[in-house]
């Protein structure tokens, strides 16, 4: 379920996200896109095709990681929060977001 009162820092641009009562950094890209702060270790890993997504799909569904660690991996590849709304593995996750 995905509802929002979080807080806002206008000062900075940086939006506080809650997943789960978790708080999560965000900021708004270039396009307009609300999107996670990313973990630079991770999103480079990602964006030189060391990670298959399908792959870590399947062994999550296999339980090799916690939900909480799937979640920390998408929030560091910089995930838009719409997208993350949209993967299957987070529903039962409330997000709160103060833009929606």
């Amino acid at each position: 379920m995905f509802m929002g009162q979080a807080e806002v820092d206008l000062n900075g641009g940086v939006t506080i996200v809650k997943i789960g009562g978790k708080p999560f950094e965000t900021v708004i890209d270039k396009q307009g896109i609300q999107r996670f702060k990313t973990d630079r270790l991770i999103n480079s890993l990602y964006e030189i095709g060391s990670i298959d997504l399908n792959q870590l799909a399947v062994q999550y569904q296999r339980g090799a990681f916690t939900q909480e660690e799937y979640l920390r991996f998408y929030t560091g590849i910089g995930c838009s929060v719409t997208g993350l709304y949209d993967l299957p593995f987070f529903l039962d996750l409330e997000i709160e977001n103060p833009l929606w």
